[in-house]
């Protein structure tokens, strides 16, 4: 029996303001900008159907606001758990790459995951810490299932929120021949456990198309809240009254989940200003259309949460 469903608008107003170009340095927000969070060991999954929705960009533009809001540092962990294409040391602008999630794997394997090894395989950005992902196509394997879920009970502890950026595959039967070893299995642990997860798409047909067609396979996976975010809204692609179409054409597909919406504003100079030096969106240009949005998603995700037992 389908539950009822309710949809969260998210006003898409910001004036996009030139700011200077910097390193990985702090930039303080004003006080009105600050999202108000109560985080209690919250694992956020951020993922999306095939094709480039700007997830990465996302999951690194919400893991800096979070921390901004957070009293300490280090209680915000951003982890790249797409072992087929890892982007967010990309996105963070990382001189030297290290498979920060292969190195803590392994250590957690053998019981030997301690503080300091934290610290070593987690870079430090501003607020919170990232972990980079797989960047060796060929050493996934080494993130089986019994690796995977290891790493994030571990990384659970670590960390007030834990966001994992997972990749699009959500197929439980694909299986490497030679291994034995299910491909999908890191993406498929964190949905499983996930407290939140975000599914993303972008205000186009194909986008959307993609994202319905993926959504009965996504709920299936996931035992916590899902929110549907609509980046890169616009009305370019779909035409007038894009908001509402969007949302009749989602209500009509009769989910067995409550229909919670939210819409991310288009901002492509921001996002590329931030990109090209290296940066979180909302570290680079936080006072840009597209910041905006992410802070009000923050805030959603925040009064959305319910603290429920994990699977696993």
């Amino acid at each position: 029996m389908n539950r009822r469903r309710s949809v969260s608008d998210v006003e898409e107003t910001a004036e996009v303001q030139p700011t200077r170009r910097r390193a990985l340095r702090r930039k303080p927000l004003a006080q009105a900008q600050q999202v108000p969070v109560a985080l209690d060991s919250l694992m956020l999954a951020v993922w999306s159907p095939q094709g480039s929705t700007g997830r990465s960009t996302l999951a690194a533009a919400l893991a800096h606001t979070f921390a901004k809001s957070n009293v300490r540092s280090g209680h915000v962990l951003l982890v790249d758990a797409d072992s087929y294409a890892p982007a967010q040391h990309l996105i963070h602008g990382a001189n030297e790459i290290t498979a920060g999630i292969l190195a803590a794997a392994r250590l957690i394997r053998q019981e030997r995951y301690l503080d300091q090894e934290h610290e070593r395989v987690t870079l430090p950005v501003g607020d919170y810490r990232l972990m980079t992902g797989v960047t060796v196509a060929d050493r996934w394997p080494e993130l089986d299932d019994h690796a995977s879920s290891l790493l994030i009970h571990e990384l659970g502890q670590r960390a007030s929120l834990n966001i994992f950026d997972v990749s699009p595959e959500l197929d439980p039967a694909l299986v490497e021949p030679s291994l034995g070893i299910r491909r999908n299995q890191l993406t498929l642990a964190v949905l499983q456990r996930a407290d939140v997860v975000l599914a993303i798409a972008n205000a186009d047909p194909v986008s959307i198309a993609r994202l319905i067609e993926s959504l009965p396979r996504l709920i299936e996976a996931v035992n916590g809240r899902i929110i549907i975010v609509i980046n890169r809204m616009r009305t370019s692609a779909i035409g007038q009254n894009a908001k509402r179409q969007i949302l009749e054409v989602l209500s009509s597909q009769e989910l067995a989940i409550p229909l919670e919406v939210v819409f991310v504003p288009d901002d492509p100079r921001a996002c590329d200003e931030s990109l090209l030096a290296g940066e979180p969106v909302t570290l680079h240009r936080n006072r840009s259309a597209f910041a905006k949005g992410v802070r009000e998603l923050a805030s959603r995700i925040n009064s959305t949460h319910v603290h429920t037992a994990r699977a696993g």
